[in-house]
């Protein structure tokens, strides 16, 4: 855990160190109101699933935690965002998946020059989906026991920074008004580990397969591109791709002892928006998905 608090360090330098640096841009293509404090609302779902894959069996199996549905209510201002949320019953109906306990700790900095990502997931209580994966058909194979803690961050480069805008996309509190795009370069690096009371894959889909535990570092360089397409110069649709390079580190543990592998993991890192910008107020529709691949045969998507 020592390599990936210092690198984690050395992100919080370079993200306080940039709130300093914000160059001129060409307000053609963007507006800024990172001096007004901008309110949102919003609907969220977030959470961490683990995919488990056997080529040779073969066979795949997703497990999913039981997250809710929230409503929440945030501001920015400048370089800081603040947002809370809470569960909202009705969206989030009882159908047999089994509790979730879990704490998903996320922080997004978007300035002019970088994107810094930095999470800490600590779940317990997965389901398998589809219904009746390693159980009836009418049923979900429930593992209240089930725990996978991760962090980890990702830092990339805005190049072409004076023309794209990460903040409109993300903070609403900047506006796209022509379609531009733009080369994103980076790091990250990711620590966690899977800890179950019995095997993590159900024996009944494959009983060879012995491992409850997995521990797992990874750090590496990131390279990927950004494009907003502008109609109208209010209506956007952003599109964000990154591919990762990573030196990976994967303990597998059971009750006969461990194996150690380590090799190249390639990751990936997906962001889609769409919605409305102007002046004063702005709809948006966010999508991310961030694929961290543990080792042969596991991967995190968050």
């Amino acid at each position: 855990m020592g390599r990936i608090k210092s690198v984690i360090f050395i992100f919080l330098l370079i993200i306080i160190s940039s709130h300093g640096t914000q160059a001129q841009h060409d307000s053609t293509y963007y507006a800024s109101y990172t001096h007004l404090i901008t309110g949102r609302a919003f609907l969220s779902q977030k959470y961490t699933a683990l995919t488990l894959k056997n080529e040779k069996t073969p066979y795949t199996i997703n497990y999913i935690p039981n997250a809710k549905v929230n409503f929440g209510i945030g501001a920015s201002y400048k370089w800081a965002t603040f947002n809370i949320a809470t569960g909202i019953g009705y969206l989030n109906p009882d159908e047999g998946q089994g509790k979730t306990s879990y704490l998903d700790l996320q922080f997004h900095k978007y300035s002019q020059r970088f994107t810094f990502d930095l999470v800490g997931q600590f779940y317990k209580g997965f389901y398998l989906f589809p219904k009746g994966t390693a159980s009836g058909s009418d049923q979900y194979y429930s593992r209240p026991d089930l725990k996978v803690t991760m962090f980890g961050g990702s830092l990339q480069y805005i190049v072409n920074n004076k023309r794209f805008s990460a903040q409109a996309m993300y903070l609403q509190n900047e506006w796209q008004k022509k379609s531009a795009g733009t080369i994103l370069v980076g790091v990250e690096t990711y620590s966690g580990r899977i800890r179950g009371d019995s095997t993590i894959v159900p024996t009944v889909i494959d009983n060879t397969t012995v491992e409850s535990n997995v521990d797992f570092f990874e750090i590496g360089v990131n390279l990927g591109y950004a494009y907003t397409l502008v109609i109208k110069e209010h209506f956007f649709l952003t599109g964000s791709a990154s591919a990762s390079v990573d030196y990976s580190n994967t303990t597998l543990k059971n009750s006969d002892g461990s194996s150690v592998s380590s090799g190249v993991s390639p990751n990936t890192f997906f962001r889609l928006v769409t919605g409305y910008n102007s002046e004063h107020w702005a709809l948006q529709v966010i999508y991310i998905n961030n694929n961290v691949r543990l080792g042969d045969g596991i991967r995190e998507a968050s």
